[in-house]
């Protein structure tokens, strides 16, 4: 469960975050099989964090997004002060004020974003802190850097301001970044079981919907949306 393997699993000496962990606070995640085990092991992760205050909030939060089970019944609590975040577990573990209590028989959907969402250094702080985030990213601007004028990696990567920023203002590099952004996200939050039951888009969006779905495989999805950045940049 979530409070024994949580002692030591993502920690290193003085409960420092490990490899691949976020420097900031991220939501604690916790699963079981239906309401009264969510409670019961909210309540052995604050009793276990009582007696650590050692491992910061955005260790426990990486351990719990990363190395925990899916299961049908979870429950979140929201990004605040370690202390804070301890009393929400005790309110849970008492049935009071359940933050984030996901029901299973919701349907989840996934919206993709359309163009005008863009900016300088997208998705950099997630390339850092997540391997799967970065694998998905780095294979999406693989398939697309031969039919742009540079590799998409550098311009999404570069200084805002600088020269090779100003390029997410052309349609063809904001398209196609949204895309690997997109892509790299969807992939990262299915590593941890967040699948939807429903995915849609909104212009550029839609092929990364597509994509999520199974519908397209990525060498046609990023062809497909490499040649539409180019064709609505010469209109």
């Amino acid at each position: 469960g979530e409070a024994r393997g949580l002692a030591g699993d993502a920690a290193g000496p003085g409960g420092a975050a490990g490899p691949g962990a976020p420097a900031a606070p991220m939501p604690w995640l916790i699963a079981a099989a239906d309401g009264p085990a969510l409670r019961a092991q909210a309540r052995r992760l604050a009793e276990l964090l009582s007696a650590r205050p050692d491992r910061t909030a955005a260790d426990v939060g990486f351990s719990l997004a990363v190395s925990r089970s899916a299961l049908s019944r979870r429950a979140s609590v929201p990004v605040g002060d370690r202390a804070r975040m301890v009393s929400a577990l005790h309110a849970l573990a008492e049935g009071k004020g359940e933050p984030g209590i996901a029901d299973p028989a919701v349907r989840t959907a996934f919206l993709f974003t359309g163009q005008g969402a863009q900016r300088a250094r997208m998705g950099a702080g997630l390339r850092t802190a997540f391997p799967v985030f970065a694998a998905a990213f780095d294979e999406v601007c693989q398939e697309l850097d031969s039919r742009l004028e540079q590799p998409l990696s550098g311009v999404l990567s570069a200084v805002p301001g600088s020269p090779e920023a100003t390029l997410l203002d052309r349609t063809d590099f904001a398209q196609t970044g949204l895309f690997a952004f997109e892509v790299a996200l969807f992939r990262l939050l299915e590593s941890w079981g967040v699948r939807p039951d429903v995915l849609t888009g909104h212009s550029v969006g839609a092929l990364a919907a597509a994509h999520g779905a199974r519908v397209l495989v990525l060498p046609h999805a990023a062809a497909a949306r490499a040649a539409r950045g180019l064709r609505l940049r010469g209109l």
